[in-house]
């Protein structure tokens, strides 16, 4: 709808990617700390041992996955002709 109203793709990308990173951030970070505080629950004698590197490894990964899906949504937002996003809001 922004391309829609004269945004530059520029603004676009700008836009989504703060966006994709701002959320990832902040989801991978709070799925470290429910890991954390579960893991804390566990009795001391349980087989259970949380590394740096065992949580660094998958946060990458959505991180670049992340980056992924929004490249491929920046794609296809940058190559849509404005009155097609208006008339395919509209319809």
């Amino acid at each position: 709808m922004l391309k829609a109203l004269g945004a530059n793709n520029s603004y676009l990308i700008q836009g989504l990617m703060g966006q994709v990173v701002l959320l990832a951030v902040v989801c991978i970070a709070l799925g470290a700390a429910i890991t954390v505080g579960i893991g804390a629950l566990f009795p001391s004698d349980m087989p259970f041992h949380l590394e740096l590197v065992t949580m660094l490894k998958p946060a990458i990964i959505m991180m670049i996955v992340s980056f992924i899906g929004a490249l491929l949504s920046l794609y296809q937002v940058t190559r849509i002709d404005p009155i097609e996003a208006i008339e395919g809001a509209a319809a």
